[in-house]
């Protein structure tokens, strides 16, 4: 079968942008008579089909389409940091939403409990992206208004709704179990607050494959708190204190692995000679710590981009829900050694 061809191919060809690209199949000013007329060479060579409900909608056409704009509704207070983890899926689904010649709009709710903000008027939105902690209620009161929604990484768990997120409890399960394999049998969980969906799967990882290496399971060497460096340091203290023999932890989220770093420096521990430390998601951020940090990469970006071709599935026909779930990769690098 002949790989099908796409946007990202006719940019390298044309050695332009994707936006580029973009505008010339959408009609839209801002390129040269001569790149357009490059590119539009291009996409008859190369056998390009475009996406044709994508393109209705981006000129706000047919297949109920209202605006030729989608909304990203963040139910989170750190959501629009551009290194902070829904930062990047916002970045992945807006750059995506822009290949497809589609609109994306991006509004923040600090407040889990709180009703989106006045400025965002659902009802002129063709569909909608939601992420971070939103309520059930809301949830819900979305889906008796038949609107288009896909759920990206929620915190929340139980939701009924299409849904994008990482692969979590497998990816867990490989983290844990490279600990393993380096011979540690005494491993340490430091996840985020117990409530948490992300949380709770990471965590069945880990104890899935502590007990399929026939390793006691002891819940007194697993911490839930709060995705965050200052969550990750005191859980990791925490841990410590509790005084069991630990050679190992496996951090449920990077920032909580960036926070196990400075409690295990004060308390004289060295990484990996003393404890070795394995972190989720592969953030920016854990690039420049030392020693580097083994974790699990997630395409965050994808996971955006994913949920944006969801979105604008269920906006074109009806169809059943259906939960994606995005694979992580296990970099290894400086933090993790043998006992």
């Amino acid at each position: 079968m002949a790989q099908k061809v796409g946007i990202k191919q006719i940019a390298e060809q044309c050695g332009v942008s994707k936006t580029a690209v973009s505008m010339v199949l959408n009609n839209r000013a801002g390129v040269s008579d001569s790149t357009r007329e490059r590119i539009r060479r291009t996409i008859g060579e190369l056998g390009y089909r475009p996406n044709q409900a994508a393109r209705r909608l981006g000129r706000g056409g047919t297949t109920g389409s209202k605006s030729g704009m989608l909304g990203f509704l963040a139910f989170d207070r750190w959501a629009d940091s551009g290194h902070s983890y829904y930062g990047q899926v916002l970045a992945g689904a807006s750059l995506h939403a822009q290949e497809l010649g589609v609109g994306l709009t991006y509004h923040q709710v600090i407040d889990p409990t709180d009703a989106p903000p006045d400025s965002v008027d659902i009802e002129a939105l063709d569909g909608l992206l939601v992420t971070g902690k939103p309520t059930l209620g809301f949830i819900e009161a979305m889906r008796k208004r038949s609107a288009p929604i896909v759920v990206v990484s929620p915190s929340t768990p139980h939701i009924q709704a299409d849904s994008v997120r990482p692969e979590n409890i497998e990816s867990a399960w490989v983290a844990t179990r490279h600990l393993i394999e380096l011979g540690h049998t005494q491993i340490g969980y430091l996840g985020g607050q117990s409530f948490n969906a992300d949380a709770q799967e990471r965590h069945f990882g880990y104890r899935l494959a502590m007990q399929e290496a026939g390793l006691e399971v002891d819940d007194d060497r697993s911490v839930f708190t709060d995705f965050s460096p200052e969550g990750g340091e005191q859980g990791m203290r925490e841990l410590i204190e509790r005084g069991h023999p630990m050679t190992a932890v496996f951090a449920g989220g990077d920032y909580l692995a960036l926070g196990a770093y400075d409690a295990a420096h004060h308390a004289g521990l060295s990484i990996p000679g003393d404890l070795s430390i394995v972190g989720f998601d592969d953030i920016e951020p854990v690039r420049y710590l030392r020693p580097a940090l083994t974790t699990v990469h997630i395409d965050l970006r994808a996971v955006g981009a994913r949920a944006v071709d969801r979105l604008m599935q269920l906006i074109t026909a009806d169809q059943s829900p259906l939960r994606i779930r995005v694979p992580g990769e296990l970099v290894l690098r400086d933090s993790t050694a043998p006992v």
